[in-house]
């Protein structure tokens, strides 16, 4: 009968140790994109760059028919969203997407992060699809014109400034890979 106690206690121990894993929590929003041609954006490819530091907004406008890079170097970019990439898959978002480099590896390894560019409590509460803008004192943060809280990009989207509560939501994050001049976001 001990021995199934101290196996009990085991298993408990190993799953509380797995519960407190760096592994970023990705939103339940469905989400996706595909660029095929990084290198014809300069301002995402920037942000895209390893340990830049740059992050990117991404916007779609004119019916989906084209995207707009902007990047907090200052680069601008536009693209018409190609016929491959339309027949592939249209681009699913709230807001449009916040993508870039950390300047340092996350705890859980990963520089390379995609938000969506809603304030994720406007859009829980209300459904409101404000879009977040760049602060202009510091790159990695953002903050919303409507709620005015501030949400850090170097800290797995939690707000840093302006909470209204403890159970303010943290940005919609989504999965990113990049790779021979492509880049998706899915979730």
């Amino acid at each position: 009968m001990m021995r199934h106690w101290s196996w009990a206690v085991t298993l408990a121990v190993l799953f509380l140790l797995s519960a407190c894993s760096s592994t970023p929590e990705y939103a339940r929003v469905r989400a996706f994109y595909r660029c095929t041609n990084v290198a014809a954006a300069p301002a995402l490819m920037h942000a895209l760059a390893p340990n830049s530091g740059v992050f990117c907004t991404i916007r779609f406008a004119g019916s989906m028919s084209y995207v707009d890079y902007a990047n907090t170097a200052g680069e601008r970019s536009r693209l018409n969203l190609s016929a491959a990439d339309k027949s592939y898959g249209m681009p699913q978002f709230i807001a449009g997407f916040i993508v870039g480099q950390l300047p340092t590896a996350t705890l859980s390894g990963k520089g390379l992060v995609a938000y969506d560019l809603v304030c994720p409590n406007c859009y829980a509460s209300s459904f409101i699809q404000r879009s977040l803008e760049f602060s202009t004192q510091d790159a990695t943060l953002v903050h919303c014109s409507r709620c005015h809280r501030i949400y850090s990009l170097a800290n797995e989207g939690i707000v840093v400034e302006n909470a209204q509560s403890d159970r303010d939501k943290k940005l919609y994050q989504y999965h990113i890979q990049y790779g021979n001049n492509a880049m998706i976001i899915t979730n």
